[in-house]
Parts: C-alpha cells; sequence; structure tokens
C-alpha cells in the first residue's frame, strides 16, 4: 500500500528514518540557498542558530500532523537514533569534509519546548545542541544517511554518484562502516 503525506518540511524531505515506531522527516537547511519556514528558525539552548526540523509522524495517528520534533543543525542530511544517541550526518557540498555527530538522545527528557505546526498544533520539540552532543567525527564528503547494522554505523555518501563523481574532493563510492559509538 503506497501513502503520501504531507510534512513540516519547507520543500521537500530531505532524509527520512524510523525510531520508536514513528517516521522521522527531516528538511536540509542552509541560510539562504536553502530556506526553511521561519518557523523553524530558533535559538538552541547553547545559544546556536538552529534552521532544521525532524519531525516524527505516527502511523497509528493517521500521518496529520507531527507528534514530536527535533531541531537540528543546517546542513543535515541523514539521522538515525536508538534509545541512548542520535546520529546526524552533516555535509553540503563535493569540496567541503563531512561530520557524523552523535548527540545523547533527549527524548526521554521534558520537551525544551513548545512549537506550533504549520497547521497550529502544539507539539513538543527538542534540541539536538552542544548541551547534549558528545562527539563529532570527520568524513569525506557528501556523507548522506545512517543506519546502524550489527554494532557498526553505516556512512551512505553522494560523492560516488555518477554526477558528483568526477568534480569532487575524494569521492567514495562505498559504504562506510565505523563501529558503533559509546560514551566519551
Amino acid at each position: 500500500m503506497q501513502q503520501r503525506f504531507a510534512t513540516e518540511a519547507t520543500y521537500e524531505v530531505a532524509f527520512c528514518s524510523v525510531y520508536d515506531g514513528q517516521v522521522w522527516a527531516g528538511e536540509f537547511a542552509l541560510d539562504d540557498k536553502y530556506p526553511t519556514d521561519p518557523a523553524h528558525h530558533l535559538t538552541a539552548r547553547d545559544g546556536e542558530a538552529r534552521r532544521g526540523w525532524i519531525s516524527a509522524y505516527d502511523p497509528l495517528q493517521g500521518f496529520e500532523h507531527p507528534q514530536r520534533v527535533l531541531s537540528i543543525p543546517d546542513r543535515a542530511q541523514g539521522m538515525f537514533a536508538t534509545e541512548d544517541y542520535i546520529y546526524l550526518s552533516i555535509s553540503y557540498g563535493r569540496r567541503y569534509r563531512s561530520s557524523l555527530e552523535i548527540h545523547r538522545n533527549p527524548l526521554s527528557e521534558p520537551p525544551h519546548r513548545i512549537v506550533q505546526t504549520s497547521k497550529g498544533q502544539d507539539v513538543p520539540l527538542w534540541f539536538l545542541d552542544g548541551k547534549n552532543h558528545l562527539r563529532s567525527i570527520d568524513l569525506p564528503p557528501m556523507s548522506q544517511n545512517i543506519i546502524i547494522i550489527d554494532e557498526q554505523v553505516a556512512v551512505l555518501f553522494e560523492s560516488g554518484a555518477p554526477k558528483f563523481r568526477w568534480f569532487g574532493k575524494k569521492p567514495l563510492d562505498h559504504i562506510v562502516l565505523l563501529p558503533a559509538i559509546s560514551e566519551p
């Protein structure tokens, strides 16, 4: 069965993941090049600007509006969550390094804020910011989606695609496997 539903992403969903029985749909944000809804422009608890959201939709609730929202840094290209951690793939462009950002999963805490969706629904929001950031891992350009497989973090790169391979910095046409991250 195929089903479509609108999300809180300003233009298109840039990435999605499944966690805790919900579909998480994230938007790519970057200055004026990739603008997002001004309602998504927030200042995180550490004072840093956040312009993107990852919105969680519960299939049992009918996808009408998100149940939860994560406020994320610019240039997010992928997300994977576990009970303890949330991993973000952060990248933009063929010539710039990417990073894998690891945060403590804040979703068991009280919400950091309540925000309104584009349809006027109040939903809880949590920041992925400096207060729950654990570490960053430097990666080659154009990292995309991520997933954990058998205690390893699998990172997919767009730089190996035919469209980008000849003009980028060190194109990578393999999936990179990293050990699962634990507390530093």
